[in-house]
């Protein structure tokens, strides 16, 4: 639409809206994907080592040693689509000893494997 208002012959007002809109055109895409490029800044991130856990991509990179750290499976059942049927999905949390979840993941090879690395370190279960 901006290019047909610039183009033909209108007022001041209408050339200058479709300038604008042709501005919008080209900066709203370019914006976006500079910010999807940034966007691995902003996830946040578990680092496993075999003394601990680093916690990265927030305000602070926070470090917990395994022995501060609690190691949770849990089983989730949710409800899947309008049929009633029902999924269940094991998941690992990794939370502080004071309760406080620090991460939670599915619980695949390498969240087991993690798992493992924890207990192995000083974990709690």
């Amino acid at each position: 639409p901006g290019i047909g208002l610039t183009a033909g012959s209108h007022d001041t007002a209408v050339t200058a809206l479709g300038a604008a809109l042709l501005a919008l055109a080209v900066a709203v895409p370019l914006a976006a994907l500079r910010h999807e490029r940034h966007r691995d800044g902003r996830l946040p991130r578990m680092h496993a080592f075999d003394g601990g856990l680093v916690l990265t991509g927030r305000t602070d990179d926070v470090a917990h040693p395994w022995r501060d750290i609690r190691v949770v499976e849990r089983a989730e059942t949710t409800a899947v689509g309008q049929g009633g049927n029902r999924m269940t999905v094991r998941r690992i949390r990794f939370q502080h000893v004071g309760g406080q979840v620090l991460c939670s993941m599915a619980a695949d090879a390498t969240a087991v494997e993690i798992a493992g690395v924890a207990l192995a370190g000083g974990a709690h279960t």
